[in-house]
Parts: C-alpha cells; structure tokens; sequence
C-alpha cells in the first residue's frame, strides 16, 4: 500500500524515461496512482503498449525515444513537449548496466552506458530548462548510482556515467533555482528488478549472498526508489535541490 494519497500529485504532469521496465515502469505506475497524468518515454513499441496496458483509466500516454545522441534525443523530447504542453516532472530513468575490469572497457561499452545515462541527462537538461517545457515549480529527478560515490571493481565505466549525471545535477539546480525548479539524483544501491535478476542470474548463491550482506537493510525493492520519486515531485519538497540521494539500504554507509 502507498504511503502517498490517490491525489497528491493531481494536476500534474510527468515525463518517465525508461517506462518500459524495472525503476521507470514500477514509477509510472506509482505517479499515475497518485494522480499524476504520466508521458511514457520507451523505446520499444510492444513494451510500451504492454506498460500502457497495465495502467488502468486515463491519463496516460507513451512515446518512443532512442538516446543515442543528445541531439536526437532532444528533438525528440522537443516535439513530445509541443505535443503535450509543459511539464510539471521529469524521472529520467533509462539506462543500462556494465560489470567489466577497465583493462577490458572498449568503445561500445561506453557508448552504450553514456548514451542513455549522460547523453539523455543532457538532453532532458537542454529541453527542460526551457519555459515552455517544465513549469516554474517543477521537479527533474535523474537514476544515478551508489557506485558514483564508492569504489567497487569492475564498475569503472558505470561509475563513470553515473559520476556525471550526479555533476550535471548539481550545476542544472543552481542554474534552474531563479524558476523555483528542483533537480535531484538517486545514488541507488542494488534494487531488485529485470536487470538485477540478469547480472546475478549466474553467480552462486554465496556471491550473491555475499553482495546483499553489503546492503545493510539488504536489496531494495521497487517502490523503494518510485515513493521517494514521488515526494521529490511534489510540493513538500519544495526546499530540496542539487542533492545526490543515497538510497542504498546502507551500502555507502559501510
């Protein structure tokens, strides 16, 4: 059950990257129960049919981006604003994961991790700044990573891009502060979804045991990350900007 009322962000209208699965589709669904009208951002037909299928009544639609260059990607998030008017949120929540020693790091691994992480960050921050497209008052919430603040092996390149999506937070707040717009980050630690399931599928229980033994209130859950979206969205956290939040179940605390 949500902590959050059915009406606690009526009237409002956000914008979700990565709607199609894990964090994204969990928050779509969570915003919409809370009133919220949502914009579904995905860049597969039949997932994003299927995500739209799972939301029940109105207020909800869908359309497809690929971020593969921030210009691209900001034309199209240009045209969804024209579409749909301004917005009142964005949850920038499309990306992807690596596990690889940096000996073994080549040009596909980066583009893939910079392209939705960094190069859509920036697309949102360039589409977004403007008047038209984000309402004075809104909110702008990036997926960053536990792993921008710690060091762990193997997470070279990923730290990388979610290292840059906590910097590019930090300047777009001061930037946006005058028009009374919030940007927020989400340092997450190991939450269980789709993409969890696929990088630990293979390893042995021990290894995984040992990887959640690290998570002192061990693995998040989905609506772990989708509540504290939804209070960045709405007005009760008027006073809070240019903030990396750890929700990790202790991990950077160790």
């Amino acid at each position: 059950m949500s902590p959050f009322s059915s009406s606690a962000l009526a009237g409002k209208q956000v914008l979700v990257t990565g709607a199609t699965s894990g964090i994204g589709k969990a928050t779509c669904a969570a915003l919409h129960a809370c009133g919220a009208s949502v914009v579904l951002v995905g860049r597969d037909q039949s997932k994003l049919e299927a995500t739209l299928d799972g939301l029940p009544e109105a207020r909800k639609s869908g359309e497809l981006i690929d971020f593969q260059t921030m210009d691209s990607a900001a034309a199209g998030l240009q045209a969804i604003a024209r579409k749909y008017g301004s917005f009142d949120g964005v949850f920038h929540s499309a990306g992807t994961s690596l596990i690889k020693p940096a000996k073994l790091i080549n040009d596909e691994d980066v583009s893939g991790l910079f392209s939705a992480s960094v190069l859509g960050a920036l697309a949102i921050a360039k589409v977004f700044s403007k008047k038209a497209c984000l309402n004075d008052g809104g909110a702008i919430v990036f997926m960053s990573s536990v792993a921008s603040l710690t060091g762990q092996q193997g997470l070279t390149a990923y730290s990388s891009a979610k290292g840059a999506v906590n910097g590019l937070t930090r300047s777009l707040a001061v930037e946006l502060a005058p028009r009374q717009v919030r940007v927020n980050a989400l340092a997450a630690g190991a939450v269980v979804t789709e993409m969890h399931e696929r990088l630990v599928g293979g390893s042995p229980d021990s290894v995984v045991q040992a990887y959640k033994d690290m998570h002192p209130l061990g693995f998040g859950r989905l609506d772990d990350i989708s509540n504290l979206v939804i209070y960045l969205m709405s007005d009760a956290a008027r006073w809070i900007t240019g903030s990396i939040i750890a929700v990790d179940g202790g991990y950077s605390a160790r």
